[in-house]
């Protein structure tokens, strides 16, 4: 009984009875158990009862199951956490230690039971993070991390590189993510990710880069990166080499006659270039030097002119750059202006100026006059020299006069000396009647100019085009033009007008403005070229890929952003055109291609081209479900009757493919094939048809496989023979015909004995066709023709004809045969060869003429010019184009005959001519002429060098007098340079050189010292030197110098003479010149020569020399010392003590030396006393002054002296320094410092009213002015105020003693149990001490396991959850900001509890090959537990392995199998856990998945994967489309290993394949990279006549190429003109009916590639007409007419009785098209 109510027994509560035992035992003790239980024990009548009471405790709450601590989500996918607790709490989730919230469609947190979960969608890389769970003081955590699997780590791949030569190639990739495991190969080679020579790895954040410099045939190959063990692949290839502008050209402005340069920088050194000057070629000349140093490119234009304005521009390769050269006149100003002339009366007077540039026209005045040209003005022009000369000077003519030149005038003045005469009676007034008198007038326009022109302008429709122009003068009205139409003002048209300048702004230029903008003001005229080019075309909205059901209709749309001129739609490379596939669609901007019934040929890259702008879409067909509305069904016929089978579809236009017993059946004679909409039927007729040479199988099949039969053919047995076979196969009997021929023809029968079966074989010929017809061939003479053809056959022979004969192999004609090709090779080719070439082979036929040209003569290296000395020998040679041309040579008109001065040669092709001592009258053109052909050359004579027959000689003359040198020449008419040490010599008053015949002088006029140099003769190849020396005249002294000696400040003078009066002399003081001044003066007079040295020092004495060059004298000067005195005596000075003073006097002279005396002592120099010279003063100065100090102190002279007296002043008592207050730490000691005016005060110190003396606790110090207190071992009794006193001076400071750190309360030893808290506390004096704890002398970090807390001046170290590892001695460590340190320790036991399982295992589902993890946790940190399978213990191995991370414990099972199903159990100590695995069988799925595969077009490609079973059904995938098994693709499949192989692959083929199993998929994609396009066979020249139809054939190296038809580089379109056929690798252009106005050059295009050939019509003149018989009257006119054919017109000629009629007006040639 529980509370008076009866228990009943159940799973909750359970009664045993063990003999006199009763016992109630209670499952899962809850606290509604709490209660009174009774029990009741009946025997008979009697009762018995006994009760007790049962109290539940609470148990605390707590995790049954907790969160995994490590948990790994894929992206994108549900993430699920969950644990469970052992009662119904509520708890908190948290994410990184913030609480988490609930997102709707993201978060959501659920309740279930006693779990507690929260499910997070479409986990992301912000999802990751640490999640707890809390509940009260418990809480669970698990650290989830976010795992992406990547199928393919590159987002943007691999491209092949295709690079020029020496350019850098880069590969670049962008990660799906970032990740350090990469790597760069080339081939199988890692290159290092360090920069080298050659390459440069990069990484940016998620992009690589692998970059290769300076790229080469070495470096062309494979590249690939390797991420994380997946490997993507590249090629490199190689180009044409290409140039690239580093620096380009800049615009260069410069002044007319000056040199401009321009630079560049190109990235090629070794590729060279071209400069160009508005388009024109520039070449090395004088004005133009052109330089290479690397890769810098240097052009310097000299002496420059104003029309040589333009572009420069420098090509190298594709590399171009370009900039303005604008040459500006130079500013008009005069270099040498006008000057003043004075001339006698009846003289010529003559001014001249230079200006700075050549001008057309100036003007001379006089006053306001202007000068024009006569008898009296001569107006001379020389370039920038401008003279007026006035002949005949009178007195009239003088006056102002000036020279004006574009706005710049120069005037001077004319003074006209000689006699002037005056009126002695001058003119009256007189007073006459009126008259008149006119003049005419005429103004003459202004002369503007235009000095900067109009520059082209090519800009965008819509945009703003800005000319401008400059002019010589303002204020002049301008007209602009365009297109020849006067332009105005208006909204899109602005003029401007600034000074000289004139600017034109068009707005919103169109494209029909395109044309010339023209400037004119007054006579100045300029033009330039608008254009206007329409703005490029853009697409709005490209094409897109396009998915329909096979047989729907789809559509391409896009749009382009303005109308295009001319557009198409193309399906690959053929162009699509309306019809009744394709519909297209043009509206305004939009285009629309409906591809109608869409089926899987029309699968596709389909291309829009507008102008020159492509976008691309693909076509997708997605299949259609097609059925049998009526299958077939079985058919039985009577023999010789007809078979018909047939079936209905369920779509119309679904091609259907018939077989018999698997073989493939075809339209015949007997299978016939037909449809009816959606209806297909097949028929059988009884007779058999073949072909010549085919095979004939006949069939039939009897009811015993035993049975013999017999053959017959028209009732005749057949034998077998090798060409008739005869065999049986079980019930089947058949006859074999191995090649049929017409013999073969007949009835056949097969006879068993009981039955026979009889059928007709009809033999039909072979039908041969020509499937490449012959073509003409046309070549020269000497050379080889080939003719090719091909028939529809092979094994069949052809015969060749030229000109009708048959043609027989020989050593010039070989004829081939390679299957269906037949050859024929003519070598050495003949003139009279030409003619019509025949071929055949069986009913085939094909000719074609065959032309051969004259041979004409080619110049394969031509003459060159030649140039030598007279005298020498002169080689001429060139190379013909074949040998054996007969040649004749001139020279200038005169042939040249061999001699023994000329020899001619020829050998092979090249002929050569050799003029021997050639002459200089033989310089000029040389010929080379051979029939109709000729070649010329220059020879160029040069004069012999000139040589010096009579060399220079050294020469030496005096000053003053003349030298000259004198050299002959070889030839009298040289030209010589004269040169003084390099530097050429013109002719001036001192030089004059002179040519008399062969002689050459140089006469130098008043030779100088400085004349002295080498002269040098320059005649250009040869040379002659002398040097000329200039001696000084012979100067003797007559009367020498001698010394002198003066007192200071007087005057010295030095005299002497030389022997001549003219003599030169110089004057040196020691050595030194001496030059005229204040302080020297230098007189010659006569032949004395004097020097005089005022005011003299004793500087001034030294040696005193004077040179006359050839002669020298000397004397001595000696300066006499005067006696110092006192100039200013000293003055009495009055001082403080301590103080300092100085006394001073002045001395007469600054080197006077002076003593110093206090009354009769001499003052010792050094210490207190300091004695200076400044000058002419003397100063004393006496620092640190003392009472015994005052007195009288004197400075003396050797015969003077100078007194004054010193008093001083006594100073007062007083603090210098005072103390100043102190903090010191107990224990320490304290210093109170002062200092004082005098060293002999004494100072008392007090503390209070107390005074202090020296002893154990204090020093007292006195050092000079210094006095100290110092109190020893400071304590706090020690603070107060201190007093220092002098007399009634007092200075007091304060001291204050801080107390130091200690520990009041100390950390104790702790005794504690397993989980529960711990606390240390601890308890200091002072505040601003830092703590540091230790455990086991090891510092302590604050963590959630333990907490350090400060409040106030206690210390606390709380320890969480105490285990027996925490047991240890804890240690804090005090520290202050003044470094004092206290210490306290105290030690920590625990004790342990049992070891139990806190975190049980957890059941586990998963499949075979993958691994689990079963993970518990205990309740102590690095224990063993024991683990159990069906309880047998585990054997742990590399498959099975067991780890243990603190008290956490895992057992993690690899590549699991169905084996490793069942209960796992782990013991730890006493406690078990229990757990069961459950193993399901794993999908199929890809071991080694598909790799991109790159090919070249026409290669046949493979993809290989591998699954993780061999029982696997896969499927293969072409853009998400099944792939279906053919000719082009092919499945194998070898255990576990997968392959489709793609054959032939075309650019087409590239797109994304699949290989898939299940719904798992491998995917890559397949690169073709395709076969440039070459033209292997060209079309050629045709020559036909008028009416004929003609066929150009070319063959390319590849099928499904789109080609070009060109005439005369138009486009030519289909028609019935034009015929236009493309036949796999073949393309043919037929045009019929040819006429003249098809005649010129045909071109095909194929991509890039290009061909050309020519038409030509050409027909024999032919008479249409037989002989005729005329009558006529005699003396009449008569006509006679004959029509002839001919192309082009032939001329015909008449003649009568053989004798040629002259073409006079009797007789008329007409000519009506082709008649004449």
């Amino acid at each position: 009984m529980k509370d008076g109510s009866n228990l009943r027994e159940s799973p909750k509560h359970k009664f045993t009875s063990d003999g006199k035992d009763r016992k109630l035992a209670i499952i899962d003790v809850q606290l509604s158990d709490t209660g009174e239980y009774t029990c009741v024990a009946k025997l008979g009548n009697k009762e018995k009862t006994s009760t007790a009471k049962l109290i539940v405790e609470e148990l605390p709450v707590k995790f049954t199951k907790t969160l995994e601590p490590e948990i790994s989500v894929i992206k994108g996918q549900p993430m699920y956490l969950t644990c469970e607790l052992s009662k119904d709490r509520d708890v908190v989730w948290k994410k990184n230690g913030k609480p988490l919230e609930v997102i709707p469609g993201k978060v959501v947190i659920n309740v279930i039971g006693l779990q507690r979960a929260v499910t997070i969608q479409d986990s992301g890389d912000d999802d990751a993070g640490v999640y707890t769970c809390e509940c009260e003081n418990i809480k669970t955590e698990g650290d989830i991390k976010v795992v992406e699997i990547i199928r393919d780590w590159l987002v943007k791949p691999l491209r092949d590189q295709h690079v020029k030569p020496k350019a850098t190639a880069t590969f670049k990739c962008e990660l799906f993510k970032d990740t350090p495991n990469w790597k760069w190969f080339k081939g199988d080679t890692e290159i290092p990710t360090d920069p080298t020579d050659k390459t440069e790895v990069k990484k940016d954040g998620r992009d690589l880069t692998l970059a290769i410099k300076n790229a080469a045939p070495d470096d062309v190959g494979e590249y690939a990166v390797e991420v994380e063990g997946r490997r993507y692949a590249a090629k490199l290839t190689l180009g044409e080499r290409e140039a690239e502008i580093l620096k380009p050209l800049s615009s260069v402005e410069v002044y007319e006659k000056q040199s401009a340069s321009f630079d560049t920088e190109i990235s090629e050194e070794d590729v060279p270039g071209e400069w160009k000057l508005k388009g024109q070629l520039l070449t090395r000349s004088p004005t133009c030097e052109i330089k290479t140093e690397g890769k810098k490119r240097f052009l310097t234009l000299k002496n420059l002119q104003v029309d040589q304005s333009g572009e420069v521009s420098y090509q190298a390769l594709n590399a171009v750059t370009s900039a303005v050269l604008t040459v500006k006149e130079i500013e008009m100003d005069f270099t040498v202006p006008l000057k003043d002339v004075t001339v006698l009366e009846k003289k010529q007077a003559k001014f001249e100026c230079t200006i700075t540039r050549d001008v057309p026209k100036v003007m001379w005045t006089k006053g306001s006059d202007i000068i024009t040209s006569g008898r009296k003005y001569e107006i001379i022009d020389d370039g920038k020299k401008h003279m007026l000369v006035i002949n005949n000077c009178d007195f009239d003519d003088e006056g102002h006069y000036a020279i004006e030149v574009l706005g710049k005038k120069s005037i001077a003045k004319l003074t006209v000396e000689g006699m002037r005469l005056k009126f002695t009676t001058p003119l009256k007034d007189q007073t006459v009647k009126e008259d008149k008198t006119m003049a005419n007038i005429n103004i003459e326009a202004r002369d503007i100019k235009v000095v900067r022109p109009l520059y082209g302008v090519e800009l965008f429709d819509g945009e703003t085009a800005r000319f401008e122009v400059e002019i010589s003068e303002t204020d002049v009205h301008a007209q602009w033009k365009l297109k020849g139409e006067v332009l105005t003002p208006s909204l899109d048209v602005e003029i401007v007008e600034d000074g000289t300048k004139h600017v034109l702004t068009l707005y919103n230029c169109k494209i029909p403005q395109t044309g010339e903008v023209s400037f004119q003001a007054a006579n100045a005229k300029c033009a330039a070229n608008l254009k206007v080019k329409e703005l490029p075309l853009t697409f709005i909205t490209p094409l897109s890929d396009v998915q329909v059901y096979e047989k729907d209709e789809a559509r391409f749309e896009c749009e382009v952003s303005r109308e295009a001129k001319s557009f198409r739609w193309l399906k690959g490379t053929q162009e699509v055109k309306d019809d009744e596939k394709f519909k297209i669609l043009h509206e305004g901007k939009r285009h629309t291609l409906v591809v109608k019934s869409a089926a899987y040929e029309d699968e596709a890259k389909y291309m829009f081209e507008a102008e020159d702008k492509r976008t691309t879409g693909k076509l997708i067909i997605q299949g259609i479900r097609l059925e049998f509305i009526k299958p077939i069904k079985d058919v039985t016929v009577k023999e010789r009757e007809t078979a018909e089978f047939s079936i209905e579809l369920s779509h119309e236009k679904v091609p259907v493919t018939w077989y018999k017993n698997d073989v493939r059946l075809h339209p015949s004679k007997v299978v016939h094939m037909s449809e009816d909409g959606k209806v297909h039927t097949l028929s059988f007729k009884e007779d058999y048809t073949a072909v010549e040479k085919d095979e004939v199988v006949l069939v039939c099949e009897l009811s015993k496989p035993a049975a013999e039969v017999k053959w017959f053919k028209d009732g005749k047995e057949i034998t077998p023979s090798k060409n008739v076979i005869i065999k049986a196969e079980g019930k089947k009997r058949i006859l074999t015909v191995k090649k049929a021929e017409k013999g073969n023809i007949g009835e056949y029968t097969c006879d068993c004995g009981s039955d026979k079966t009889t059928a007709k074989l009809n033999i039909e010929d072979r039908d041969i066709k020509i499937i490449r017809p012959l073509y003409s061939v046309e070549v020269t003479e000497t050379e080889t023709a080939r003719f090719e053809t091909e028939i529809s056959e092979e094994d069949v022979h052809g015969h060749w004809k030229l000109k009708g004969e048959a043609l027989h192999q020989s050593p010039d004609c070989e004829k081939k045969e390679e299957g269906t090709k037949h050859m024929l090779i003519l070598y050495n080719v003949r003139m009279d060869q030409a003619g019509t070439v025949d071929f055949q082979a069986a009913n085939a036929k094909s000719s074609a003429q065959l032309r051969v040209k004259a041979r004409v003569i080619g110049l394969l290296r031509p003459l060159k010019d030649v140039t030598v000395t007279a005298g020498e020998t002169a080689t001429f040679d060139c190379e013909l184009s074949y040998e054996g041309i007969k040649v004749e040579w001139f020279l200038g008109s005169t042939k040249l005959e061999p001699s023994d001065r000329i020899v001619t040669r020829a050998e092979g092709r090249v002929h050569t001519l050799t003029l021997r001592d050639v002459k200089m009258t033989e310089a000029g053109e040389v010929k080379l002429t051979a029939k109709d052909f000729m070649t010329k050359a220059n020879l160029i004579v040069k004069e012999p060098p000139v040589e010096f027959t009579k060399p220079l000689e050294d020469q030496t003359v005096e000053e003053e007098a003349t030298a000259t040198l004198e050299c002959e020449v070889s030839r009298e008419n040289a030209e010589v340079t004269w040169y003084r040490e390099g530097q050429e010599i013109r002719k001036t008053k001192k030089h004059e050189m002179v040519a008399d015949g062969r002689k050459r002088r140089l006469i130098i006029h008043s030779c100088t010292p400085d004349d002295s140099k080498t002269y040098t003769c320059d005649a250009k190849d040869f040379k002659t030197s002398a040097f000329l020396s200039v001696e000084p005249p012979h100067v003797e002294f007559t009367k020498p110098l001698h010394d002198v000696e003066v007192k200071e400040k007087e005057s010295a003078k030095f005299e002497c003479e030389v022997s001549r009066e003219s003599a030169k002399v110089r004057w040196f003081k020691d050595g030194n010149e001496i030059r005229k001044g204040k302080k020297y003066e230098i007189i010659a007079k006569g032949v004395q020569r004097i020097l005089i040295i005022n005011k003299s020092v004793f500087d001034d004495e030294a040696e005193y020399e004077c040179d006359a060059r050839t002669a020298r004298t000397s004397g001595m000067l000696t300066v006499i010392e005067e006696e110092a005195v006192f100039t200013k005596n000293l003055s009495n000075v009055e001082g403080t003590e301590t103080d300092s003073i100085k006394m001073i006097c002045e001395v007469s002279k600054p080197s006077a030396e002076v003593t110093w005396y206090k009354g009769d002592q001499e003052l010792p120099e050094g210490g207190r006393y300091e004695q200076f010279m400044d000058g002419k003063k003397r100063i004393l100065i006496i620092q640190d002054l003392r009472m015994d100090d005052s007195g009288e102190y004197n400075c003396r002279l050797p015969s003077s002296r100078t007194s004054a007296t010193l008093r001083i002043n006594e100073l007062a008592a007083e603090f210098i320094s005072r103390p100043q207050s102190q903090e010191v730490v107990e224990g320490e000691k304290a210093e109170f410092v002062c200092s004082v005016s005098k060293d002999t005060y004494e100072v008392k110190w007090l503390k209070g009213d107390k005074q202090l003396e020296a002893g154990d606790k204090y020093d007292i110090i006195s050092d000079g002015k210094r006095r100290v207190l110092v109190v020893k071992n400071c304590e706090l009794k020690d603070e107060g105020g201190y007093v220092a006193l002098i007399g009634s001076t007092r200075a007091s400071a304060d001291l204050l003693v801080i107390e130091k750190l200690r520990i009041i309360t100390p950390i104790r030893d702790t005794q504690a149990k397993e989980g529960e808290e711990i606390v240390f506390n601890c308890e200091v004096n002072t505040d601003g001490a830092k703590a540091k704890w230790l455990k086991n002398d090891e510092t302590m970090f604050e963590s959630g396991k333990f907490i350090m807390v400060q409040k106030d001046t206690v210390f606390s170290l709380r320890i969480k959850d105490a285990q027996k590892s925490d047991e240890a001695n804890f240690t804090i460590t005090l520290t202050n900001h003044r470094g004092e340190h206290a210490k306290s320790s105290a030690k920590l036991s625990v004790q342990e509890e049992d070891i139990r399982i806190i975190d049980p295992l957890e059941d586990c589902e998963t499949q075979e090959k993958k691994t689990i993890t079963f993970s518990c946790k205990v309740n102590r940190p690095n224990v063993t537990v024991k683990w159990m399978k069906g309880g047998q213990e585990l054997t742990f191995d590399k498959r099975i392995i067991y780890r243990v991370d603190k008290n956490k414990h895992t057992l993690t099972i690899k590549d699991c199998s169905l084996a490793d199903e069942g209960e796992y159990s782990v013991m730890a100590g006493s406690d078990k856990s229990t757990a069961e695995l459950i193993i399901s069988e794993a999908p199929t799925d890809f071991t080694t998945h598909l790799k991109d595969q790159t090919v070249t077009e026409f290669e046949d490609a493979e993809f290989t994967c591998q699954l993780s079973k061999e029982r696997a059904d896969v499927k293969w995938y072409k853009n998400g489309r099944e792939i279906r098994e053919g000719p082009r693709y092919h499945f194998e499949k070898d255990g576990k290993i997968c392959r489709l192989l793609i054959k032939e692959c075309r650019p087409d083929d590239e797109c994304e394949y699949a290989c898939g199993v299940d719904e798992t998929r491998s995917r890559a994609r397949l690169f073709v990279e395709e076969t440039p396009v070459e033209i292997i066979r060209p079309p050629l020249d045709i020559f036909e006549p008028p009416g004929s139809d003609v066929v150009f054939e070319a063959e390319l190296n590849k099928d499904r190429v789109e080609v070009k038809w060109l005439r005369n580089n138009m486009i030519i379109v289909q028609g019935d003109k034009y015929q236009m056929m493309s036949e796999g690798k073949v393309h043919r252009l037929q045009i019929c009916e040819i006429r003249p106005r098809d005649q010129g050059e045909y071109r095909i295009i194929a991509k890039d590639k290009d061909a050309r050939s020519k038409l030509e019509l050409a027909a024999v003149p032919k008479i249409k007409t037989t002989d005729q018989n005329l009558v006529t009257d005699a003396g009449k006119p008569f006509t006679m007419m004959v029509p002839f054919d001919a192309y082009p017109q032939a001329e015909a000629d008449w003649f009568f009785n053989d004798v040629s009629l002259p073409k006079r007006t009797l007789i008329h040639l007409l000519t009506e098209q082709s008649t004449g």
